[in-house]
């Protein structure tokens, strides 16, 4: 039998691209959701407090999103060969880094004791 070396799916770099895309997506959402809401505070002390939780929230998500990428981009590099069962796990990992900034979020709003009602 006769191993092919011809991957079956779309090439490392169109994937490698588009999970780039996303990754950078995902970044940018953080950074913008967070500066969105710091700019809807006037009162000078529920700013500070809410900075404070903001950049918490931020940095940690941020850093979380920087270490799958990390991970991911050593993996790409290690792949030989792909097809299209590599795609569907690659797009299911993408999609749960596409919700770290909603992840982000919902920490955000339940860091404020305002919002326990």
């Amino acid at each position: 039998a006769v191993v092919s070396t011809q991957s079956t799916g779309l090439p490392m770099e169109r994937i490698e691209a588009f999970s780039d895309g996303v990754y950078a997506i995902s970044m940018t959402l953080l950074a913008v959701s967070n500066a969105e809401k710091m700019a809807e505070h006037k009162d000078e002390e529920y700013f500070l407090h809410f900075f404070q939780n903001s950049s918490q929230s931020f940095v940690t998500c941020f850093g979380l999103v920087s270490v799958l990428w990390f991970v991911h981009h050593q993996l790409c590099h290690n792949i030989e060969r792909n097809n299209s069962v590599l795609g569907g796990f690659n797009t299911i990992a993408l999609a749960f880094v596409g919700g770290v900034p909603f992840t982000s979020g919902l920490l955000l709003f339940y860091a404020n004791p305002e919002n326990y009602h």
